[in-house]
């Protein structure tokens, strides 16, 4: 239950954080570059606190919690990304692991803070 709860959580804030770079850019605020980094950039920074997050409501053995939610997250993208057929690149597969990473040293760092808090 706590992984459907972050879960849902990093699917909101990916589809609003998406919202807004898509106005953005549709509105010329933005670049095409630009956007491409904000894009990936906004779904890492994501992972990176809902890491933290979940790392603070656990124990100890925040790396494997941490790579059981990002590849969950991970998996969710790789399958959304093959039934649309953009097909497998090795840029996609270098993203995927990172949000595995990312993910990971999130909750790591909040088994820290919850233990130094202690």
């Amino acid at each position: 239950m706590k992984y459907l709860k972050t879960y849902l959580k990093i699917i909101m804030a990916i589809i609003i954080g998406t919202i807004v770079i898509v106005t953005l850019s549709y509105l010329n605020i933005i670049s095409e570059n630009t956007f491409k980094v904000l894009k990936k950039g906004i779904i890492l920074l994501i992972l990176l606190i809902e890491g933290i997050n979940l790392g603070k409501k656990i124990k100890k053995n925040g790396y494997i919690e941490g790579i059981k939610l990002g590849g969950i997250v991970s998996l969710t993208f790789l399958v959304i990304g093959l039934l649309i057929n953009k097909g497998i690149t090795i840029e996609k597969i270098i993203f995927y692991i990172t949000m595995i990473v990312i993910t990971t040293i999130g909750s790591i760092i909040g088994v820290n803070k919850k233990i130094k808090a202690k």
